[in-house]
């Protein structure tokens, strides 16, 4: 299954580094890149936080 991704010029640079200097976003982030593509399921990010928080 292959995911929709922006094109390079509808990514803005501040707004994702605003989002990176949220501290459970970028744990997110980094768990994502270390699994390097493997399926992930929503229960495997509730160490970050409540599926509340998580939403």
């Amino acid at each position: 299954m292959t995911l929709p991704h922006p094109n390079t010029d509808q990514i803005s640079l501040p707004i994702v580094l605003g989002v990176l200097g949220d501290p459970t976003r970028l744990a997110i982030v980094r768990y994502l890149a270390s699994k390097q593509g493997v399926p992930l399921n929503c229960s495997q990010f509730l160490d970050f936080g409540s599926k509340t928080n998580l939403s």
